[in-house]
């Protein structure tokens, strides 16, 4: 067995990092702005990387200098995150990950996603959180990578009561049991979150990495990712919904993926709002048709066995999904 480990957190304020390494920053051009006066580094090169693939990231792998010792990136965007992550594998350089919002889990993941392929990186050295700067930067989405777990946890029990489950993933009652109290204690703290309260802040932060650690340790993300994720990914792919928020696309998926099990989705709704998300502010339009391209995405993604699966595009039963979850 070969788990892949987390990334080691540090929580300060940014004034007091001390980096005396020589320095390739890869950031995102709006996050840099914002920190380069708080957060000193003795850079060497930077990049801010616009397209997310293997081929651009191959060109600043190609073009990383000798001399730098390592990178930081700096942000929450995934161009970003998946960029430092490629380029520091590939040159086999630590890498530091400073977030300056805590949009996702991505910044504590050892793979990155590229179209449709997962590719194992491992995971930064060290991720920096300023927990201060976290509460400013409003809503902290990030929540919805742990609310997820409840609607993961219904597909994965889905496709063992089908006999779908991969070799490599069977459905084990006990994981379910424990990931489910990761998701209980999100519920709990939704509110505090959309308040930024500090305490809510770092209660999140442990579920985050016993989440992203959980699913290391089984070596797939059933528990933790299903057809919510898949139905922000079709959100993300229509011109329209690539607007539309990570975390708002994914909420919006759990509603959906709860509705689809026939769920009351109250709760989550609930939650997902008093953590400062807009789960239901997707156009009716724009839900229907990510939707109705979710059997062809789980196939073309080999996406593990789900619901998503078995839904009949433009059938009565989405359209009831769609109302049971506040989208029509």
């Amino acid at each position: 067995m070969n788990v892949l480990a987390l990334p080691a957190l540090r929580l300060t304020a940014l004034r007091d990092v001390q980096e005396k390494r020589l320095t390739a920053l890869i950031a995102s051009d709006s996050a840099w702005s914002a920190l380069r006066g708080t957060l000193q580094l003795p850079l060497l090169t930077q990049a801010h990387p616009i397209e997310n693939s293997r081929e651009f990231f191959e060109y600043l792998a190609a073009k990383f200098p000798t001399d730098a010792e390592i990178i930081y990136a700096v942000g929450a965007d995934e161009t970003v995150l998946n960029a430092a992550k490629y380029v520091a594998q590939r040159v086999k350089r630590p890498l530091v990950i400073v977030p300056e919002a805590l949009s996702s889990a991505e910044c504590l993941t050892p793979y990155i996603h590229l179209n449709t392929e997962r590719l194992v990186t491992g995971a930064a050295s060290e991720v920096i959180l300023d927990v201060a700067l976290l509460n400013q930067n409003l809503p902290i989405g990030a929540i919805v990578d742990v609310l997820s777990i409840i609607t993961a946890l219904m597909d994965w029990n889905y496709a063992h009561q089908h006999n779908r489950t991969a070799p490599e993933a069977p459905y084990r009652p006990w994981v379910a049991s424990l990931m489910a109290g990761f998701a209980a204690q999100a519920l709990k703290i939704a509110e505090g979150i959309g308040k930024g309260e500090p305490e809510a802040t770092n209660h999140l932060l442990e579920l985050l990495c016993l989440t992203v650690q959980m699913d290391n340790l089984l070596g797939h993300q059933c528990g933790s990712h299903g057809t919510e994720h898949l139905f922000a990914l079709a959100l993300a792919q229509q011109p329209e919904g690539a607007a539309i928020s990570y975390a708002d696309r994914v909420a919006c998926g759990i509603l959906i993926a709860s509705a689809l099990h026939k769920k009351d989705v109250a709760p989550l709704r609930k939650a997902l709002e008093s953590a400062g998300l807009h789960p239901t502010a997707v156009p009716s339009p724009l839900a229907r048709a990510a939707l109705n391209a979710l059997p062809d995405l789980a196939k073309k993604h080999q996406a593990p066995y789900s619901i998503a699966h078995d839904l009949q595009p433009n059938s009565e039963a989405l359209e009831t999904a769609l109302q049971r979850a506040g989208l029509s």
